[in-house]
């Protein structure tokens, strides 16, 4: 098949999930034989949205990369309403469109995608969030697929997302919590979808032996971010200390949301993938305590590590992980975090049984021949219909 994948942003750099998703679906598929083209952004950074990349074309692990510039971004503007957007979770319809005009776009990636569908089987288009990515998405909507990466946010309620949604050819989704929230919460009515699920890149094997420290040690892993729900984490593990637990916090990734610089905290920084292995062989459980996840690869790395894990209950994606794969615990408030953690650690057979189920879990449904499978099945019945 020859399939254009187009996302607002590219490349080994960016370190977001969906772009992350995007940039290893493409290269996996492009193994197979299929034929890749992305049609991006020359941005980095979804702050500013400035031109870094250099425009043009080029050739990266067999999959054809256009990079195009940014052409009009209202910074100002764009922020003023997300910021009542989020705190509000609505706009009047006024509000919309001007909050889709002063977003990222670029009209040469427009005209380009415009000039080029027809020679293309499907467009595939992700995240939904991105106002560059919608924008793509509504130029031959007949033939657009679109893998959303949403959840219960703001941005999910606006009458364009919704509207998007109804009137592109399929939408594919991460997980059945997300498809069930978009149409039982925001009651879209989809012409066609299924549920692709995601895939870790990377050792399916870990090379390091499970083995947790002597020292006991609670992991997380990603961009240290206020919207991770890392506060409550911060706050739990300090109240943890405060009644003398010998647990601290290990931090492998940076940010501008980082912990207080003292124990029990400890801060890694960005990781590389050995030190990952080995941090995961190590730790008594990974905690992710986020509340909004469209898939969260993370819990896949921990459980292909056989580590258990530990997730919030008020988060659908991360609490249906562990309910199927029966890979961990979960946590509502501070007396069931405490709770949890002291399992762990005075149940160390059982922690190791649910590692154990999380590895089983995740090569049974997320490996990447399973999800090019499900991919290739999909567009075969969509694209022939």
């Amino acid at each position: 098949m020859k399939l254009a994948i187009i996302t607002a942003r590219y490349g080994a750099e960016i370190l977001g999930g969906a772009e992350t998703f995007a940039r290893h679906l493409a290269e996996h598929l492009a193994e197979r034989g299929h034929q890749i083209q992305v049609y991006t952004s020359c941005a980095k950074d979804y702050y500013t949205w400035e031109n870094v990349f250099p425009y043009g074309s080029t050739v990266v692990n067999r999959v054809t990369v256009h990079r195009f510039p940014i052409t009009s971004y209202d910074q100002a503007r764009f922020s003023s309403l997300s910021h009542k957007l989020v705190t509000q979770w609505q706009l009047n319809q006024s509000e919309q469109k001007a909050w889709w005009a002063a977003g990222a776009h670029s009209q040469p990636l427009y005209q380009a995608v415009e000039q080029e569908a027809a020679n293309y089987d499907a467009l595939l288009v992700l995240p939904y969030q991105a106002t560059l990515a919608q924008a793509a998405a509504w130029i031959v909507p007949e033939r657009t697929i679109l893998a959303p990466c949403l959840h219960n946010e703001p941005y999910a309620y606006l009458e364009l997302s919704r509207l998007l949604l109804a009137e592109l050819h399929g939408v594919l989704f991460l997980t059945p919590e997300e498809q069930a929230f978009t149409v039982n919460q925001l009651k879209v009515d989809l012409k066609r979808q299924g549920v692709l699920g995601a895939a870790v890149s990377g050792p399916t094997t870990s090379t390091h032996k499970r083995s947790p420290a002597t020292l006991p040690y609670i992991l997380t892993i990603g961009r240290l971010e206020a919207g991770k729900n890392l506060g409550l984490l911060y706050d739990y593990v300090e109240r943890l200390a405060d009644e003398g637990s010998p647990l601290k916090l290990l931090l492998a990734g940076d940010g501008p949301y980082a912990p207080p610089a003292r124990p029990p905290f400890e801060v890694r920084g960005f990781v590389s993938e050995a030190e990952k292995q080995a941090l995961l062989a190590g730790a008594t459980a990974l905690v992710h305590p986020s509340l909004n996840e469209s898939f969260s690869l993370v819990l896949l790395e921990a459980w292909l590590a056989e580590c258990p894990v530990l997730v919030h209950k008020q988060c659908p994606v991360t609490l249906g992980h562990v309910a199927r794969s029966q890979g961990g615990l979960a946590f509502e408030n501070f007396s069931e975090f405490s709770t949890a953690l002291n399992f762990f650690l005075t149940e160390p057979e059982i922690a190791a049984k649910m590692g154990e189920n999380g590895r089983s879990y995740t090569t049974q449904n997320y490996t990447w021949p399973l999800i090019l499978d499900r991919l290739e099945n999909f567009l075969r019945e969509w694209t022939t219909h």
